[in-house]
């Protein structure tokens, strides 16, 4: 089991887990199914991570000296809208091509960014925060 790093509070990671409960009950190809996957599948990416020590037991043997550290950025961002946008480009895309219809992608982004209200509310003054947790490995041979 590898250790997980989580980027959510308490409450909006029970909030996350509840929906990704909802998943198992979904009537699957419809496009709240496909929502409901999506944002389960995209949050867990984001929420879970090998950590560090991971890669540090899985490279150390095979070079001589190995550098690691992690950094964490905020990207305060004017809304949850502009998190739906920074996903939109990349994770959603697969999700958004299942669904034949501009119709239906809209009808699918609004319910995506309304959810993501709940992971990500707005902090004093109306920003979110979305955060990358980035891990940084320097090798040498």
């Amino acid at each position: 089991m590898r250790p997980q790093v989580s980027y959510f509070d308490q409450s909006a990671q029970k909030s996350l887990s509840n929906l990704c409960r909802a998943v198992s009950g979904a009537n699957h190809g419809t496009s709240a199914s496909i929502f409901l996957l999506a944002i389960c599948r995209l949050s867990a990416e984001r929420s879970s991570l090998h950590s560090a020590d991971f890669y540090y037991d899985v490279l150390s043997r095979h070079v001589q000296r190995l550098d690691l550290w992690t950094t964490d950025y905020f990207h305060a961002l004017p809304s949850v809208e502009e998190i739906a946008e920074w996903y939109r480009g990349s994770g959603l895309r697969p999700y958004l091509d299942a669904l034949k219809t501009l119709s239906a992608r809209n009808k699918f982004l609004t319910q995506y960014t309304d959810r993501l209200r709940d992971v990500y509310p707005a902090r004093p003054g109306g920003r979110v925060l979305l955060p990358f947790k980035r891990i940084f490995v320097v090798a040498y041979r």
